[in-house]
């Protein structure tokens, strides 16, 4: 065996030593209780909890079991993300890093930039993402601030979010598939009703006023369309209230409820072209429903 051989063998044997010592001797709890402190930095209510940080190839980490808590309600719950920095980027003032991960059944992958802003209007942070097949039943602080109203649905979309010395925004487009909804009014409960398909719109320039600027579902059942704002306050669950709804039943469905509860058809019957129109007002944690 040559000389150059036997060097090249060595060589692999101390890089592959060297990456085992990494892995095995890597941070990982150091890095937890790191993540978890800036979260709570920036936000006492929040918390960042963590299951395990490993290395990853190429360069980066992978975060197990992340979630994010606002106090004891659980709004982010993730199977993994993986953080990957684009390296020459490092040494710019554009730092990247790339990011993906599993959550709620489907997938997200995005890319986040953190720079070193001159003026006010340019971005200190800004992270995209792009996000699939998430299951909507599944995503908890959803389904307890809807009132476990959300029968089914499939999430897809995307988030655009900025970080500037003057403050916060974000802009958001989702589309959810197979939108299955409790209605429940003052005077009955009906049937769940399934929306092929709900496209909504949602932004907010200060993070104060989150609006939803349109949201329209379209169904066999049923169609509708939802407009609104929350105001947001501190802890979030007080957060107010002010949508509008206006939910238009099919006949053949109207004629199905009539046959099964009787008593509907009267008040069914008075709405005209079989539209039921109602606000959602209160607060995110005790919401109220009326009809308009």
């Amino acid at each position: 065996m040559s000389r150059t051989v036997k060097w090249l063998l060595w060589g692999l044997y101390g890089i592959a030593l060297v990456l085992v010592f990494v892995y095995y001797l890597f941070p990982s709890d150091a890095l937890r209780e790191y993540a978890a402190a800036k979260v709570k930095s920036r936000n006492p209510d929040l918390s960042l909890r963590t299951k395990r940080i490993a290395p990853a190839f190429p360069p980066g980490v992978t975060i197990y079991g992340a979630d994010l808590l606002n106090k004891e309600q659980v709004w982010i719950e993730t199977d993994y993300i993986r953080i990957l920095p684009k390296i020459m980027s490092l040494f710019g003032k554009n730092r990247r890093f790339s990011f993906k991960g599993t959550a709620w059944k489907g997938n997200f992958n995005g890319q986040t930039i953190v720079s070193t802003p001159v003026t006010d209007n340019e971005d200190a942070l800004k992270a995209s993402a792009v996000f699939s097949g998430i299951r909507v039943e599944q995503i908890k602080a959803l389904q307890e601030m809807s009132g476990k109203k959300i029968a089914s649905g499939i999430l897809a979309g995307n988030i655009v979010y900025h970080q500037k010395k003057t403050g916060e925004s974000f802009e958001s487009k989702i589309a959810i598939s197979g939108l299955g909804i409790d209605i429940v009014t003052p005077m009955m409960k009906l049937p769940t009703v399934t929306f092929k398909s709900a496209d909504a719109e949602i932004i907010s320039a200060d993070m104060k006023i989150i609006q939803l600027r349109q949201c329209n579902v379209k169904g066999e059942q049923a169609n509708g369309n939802i407009t609104g704002t929350i105001t947001t306050q501190t802890p979030f669950e007080k957060s107010l209230i002010d949508l509008k709804a206006d939910i238009t039943l099919n006949p053949a469905f109207i004629a199905g409820i009539s046959k099964s509860f009787p008593a509907a058809s009267l008040f069914l019957n008075n709405k005209k072209g079989g539209t039921i129109s109602f606000k959602i007002n209160g607060t995110i944690e005790q919401p109220s429903f009326s009809l308009k």
